[in-house]
Parts: structure tokens; C-alpha cells; sequence
């Protein structure tokens, strides 16, 4: 699959926006995650393949330093949906 950087930026946008909303600790865990976002995006939206891409933005979410927060794609083994926030 070949994601487009809209499709990737589209994606992007949600995650970073669901963090926000839906993270069980509006501390975001002492991270200062507005700023990681901004610092990480161009970096992530130019990902040469899907896969460099979810690697990255998991990357991004596990700064969140929790166990139980990350980012998995449709394909990815089911995970508990008390887990989730999708």
C-alpha cells in the first residue's frame, strides 16, 4: 500500500489530535506534546513507505511514556479496546 503525504498528513493529524483529546492523563505524562508534534511532523509526513511511517508515529506516541498507548494499523494483531483510542 502507498500512502500519499495527504493520506499521511490526514492520519497524522488524527493521532496528534486524539492524543489530545482522549489521552487518559491531560498532563500528557509531564510531555510537552504540542511541541513534540511540531518538532516530529515534517520528519514523519516525508516517511518514504507505510511501514517508516508507522514506525515513526509510533515513535512519537510511545514519548507519552506510557505501556499502553500506541499506534497500530488495521492489519496489527487485535490489542484490548480499553487500550485503544481510535
Amino acid at each position: 500500500m502507498n500512502l500519499t503525504l495527504d493520506r499521511r498528513t490526514k492520519i497524522f493529524n488524527k493521532v496528534c489530535r486524539l492524543v489530545e483529546t482522549k489521552h487518559f492523563d491531560p498532563t500528557m505524562n509531564g510531555v510537552n506534546w504540542g511541541a513534540l508534534v511540531q518538532e516530529r511532523r515534517d520528519q514523519i509526513l516525508v516517511c518514504a513507505g507505510p511501514e517508516a511511517f508507522e514506525k515513526e508515529v509510533q515513535r512519537l506516541v510511545a514519548e507519552l511514556k506510557t505501556s499502553h498507548t500506541g499506534f497500530r494499523h488495521a492489519g496489527m494483531r487485535n490489542i484490548p479496546a480499553r487500550h485503544a483510542i481510535n
